[in-house]
């Protein structure tokens, strides 16, 4: 009996190591994707022109240009959400699926891919932001007439 226990505790023991090293070579496999895929730069680059766009939207930040590449680092680094983006991968890609994505990441058509994800996120963004300052007014309109609406049905 006592050998049946011992052994059992030994397996549970090294099937509790297996599983929590699972989640760990899932994250190390999607820290190794991100960077075969250049997220640290895409993500510097994007964390630059936001840093540049504050600097010429706010000139009065100019003082505290410092203060401020440091506080946009602090939320928009690779450094800063590297963890949390390779949660994510872990989340939804086994480590021999991570491993096939970097294969891919490092072909000419994989970076060709990462460039062009980039700039279609980034188009996306522009574009919808426009999208959400050109219709603000029509929405305002909109709201106020249901307001309205709502506000004298409920009048007797």
């Amino acid at each position: 009996m006592k050998k049946i226990l011992t052994a059992l505790t030994a397996a549970v023991f090294l099937l509790g190591g297996a599983a929590s090293e699972q989640p760990d070579a899932a994250v190390n496999a999607a820290i190794e994707y991100m960077v075969a895929r250049g997220t640290p730069e895409t993500m510097e680059r994007t964390l630059k022109a936001v840093f540049d766009s504050q600097l010429a939207g706010n000139p009065e930040l100019l003082p505290y240009r410092d203060a401020l590449l440091g506080y946009l680092r602090s939320c928009l680094s690779y450094e800063a959400n590297r963890d949390e983006l390779a949660a994510v991968y872990a989340a939804n890609f086994t480590p021999a699926e991570l491993a096939e994505l970097t294969r891919f990441a490092r072909t000419p058509l994989g970076r060709k891919l990462a460039r062009v994800d980039a700039e279609v996120g980034a188009a996306l963004s522009e574009a919808t932001s426009r999208k959400l300052v050109d219709n603000q007014k029509d929405f305002e309109r909109d709201l106020q007439r249901i307001i309205k609406e709502k506000t004298t049905e409920t009048t007797p």
